[in-house]
């Protein structure tokens, strides 16, 4: 089993979803509420947690692909865009990050809000309101770049 950086398990197929991880307590405690007598131990039944998890996971998304999930009605945004022209693009279709695409319409990158908030030198959009506050001409000095 693969486990991400604070220990928690993942999944074997690399969806790279949390598994919960039962406690030997969890796990008496759901067996107390089965009728009759079980002949399981708790890593038994641990093993067969992790089993059907991994069996459920893949049932929920072995359909699930890329195509299902993206957008297909955006105009991307090209290398020379300016910042300003950028972000009203980002408004006026509703979100929060498009693909940058060179000559050939294919993708060089994303441009995201955090890359707009990282260029103004801010690290949320609270900071950004205070800035713009207390110094708006270096603010729309910073969009106006490409």
């Amino acid at each position: 089993m693969k486990t991400i950086k604070n220990g928690d398990p993942l999944h074997a197929s690399g969806n790279d979803l949390p598994e919960l991880e039962l406690n030997d307590e969890d796990i008496l405690d759901a067996m107390q509420h089965i009728p009759g007598y079980l002949d399981i131990s708790t890593e038994d039944f641990r093993t067969i947690y992790h089993l059907a998890h991994t069996h459920a996971l893949g049932r929920l998304f072995q359909r699930v692909r890329a195509v299902h999930l993206m957008r297909q009605d955006i105009q991307p945004l090209h290398p020379d865009t300016r910042l300003d022209v950028a972000a009203q693009q980002l408004v006026s279709q509703g979100r929060k990050s498009l693909p940058v695409v060179d000559e050939n319409n294919r993708v060089t990158g994303m441009l995201t809000e955090t890359d707009f908030l990282h260029h103004l030198h801010v690290d949320s959009f609270l900071e950004l309101l205070l800035q713009l506050v207390t110094n708006h001409i270096q603010f729309t000095h910073r969009c106006h770049e490409t």
